[in-house]
């Protein structure tokens, strides 16, 4: 091995210290306690080296963040395969995010509500650095999962219902923002009276959204398992 790739290999791991140890500090602490200092003195390093490895301490913060996808990718690994429809896909995924959502909300927030310079546009690099966390997604899914825009990663997954002749292209605009919208209010409302306000709840509405736009799937969306 040559000393270019001795390198890229030390700057790899040093990169996957500082990571875990503001991971941890995000889901311990509080993102309250996630400062350099911390960071730096979880990982065993000095302040300044965050800044080499990461030009920025809001970069580890979107990488942390992004750790905090692993059980959510690899649950997604679960919920979902090729031999799925895609209105079920669909619904498959947004289940499990308003499962994750509801579990890690500062991370999910971090992420796709809060942060203004999207981290998901790390992504890539995060599971170069992290491999072993990204498996066998289905190939559908593992497009839509790196899609750092998240009203594109709705569409590219509705796109193929109008393919299927399922919907038309106007009906995926409305059906992106109304799904947007249900999830916002079911979440919220989830985080005050769980009981009342569940993943079953959202899915129901989020059903009767797409029976709205095309009446036919009534039976279909009826025989889907959450």
């Amino acid at each position: 091995m040559d000393s270019s790739s001795n390198k890229a290999l030390r700057r790899k791991r040093t990169m996957r210290y500082f990571i875990e140890a503001a991971s941890d500090i995000l889901n311990n602490e509080g993102i309250d306690s996630l400062t350099t200092r911390n960071v730096a003195a979880k990982a065993g390093y000095n302040s300044a080296t965050i800044y080499n490895y990461f030009g920025n301490f809001e970069r580890l913060i979107a990488f942390a963040a992004i750790k905090g996808l692993k059980e959510y990718a690899f649950d997604l690994q679960k919920q979902t395969n090729d031999e799925m429809s895609p209105v079920e896909k669909f619904l498959k995924i947004w289940a499990c995010y308003f499962k994750h959502s509801l579990k890690s909300p500062v991370i999910f927030s971090i992420l796709f509500q809060q942060y203004g310079n999207n981290p998901l546009v790390f992504l890539r690099e995060y599971y170069g650095i992290f491999p072993e966390e990204l498996q066998d997604l289905p190939k559908d899914i593992h497009e839509t999962f790196f899609e750092s825009d998240f009203d594109l990663r709705n569409r590219l997954l509705l796109n193929k219902c109008v393919e299927q002749g399922m919907f038309t292209r106007d009906d995926v605009d409305s059906i992106v923002d109304m799904s947007q919208f249900i999830f916002e209010g079911v979440l919220s409302e989830a985080k005050k009276q769980s009981e009342k306000y569940n993943n079953a709840k959202f899915i129901k509405y989020l059903k009767r959204v797409l029976i709205s736009f095309n009446c036919d799937l009534e039976q279909e969306l009826d025989k889907i398992e959450i």
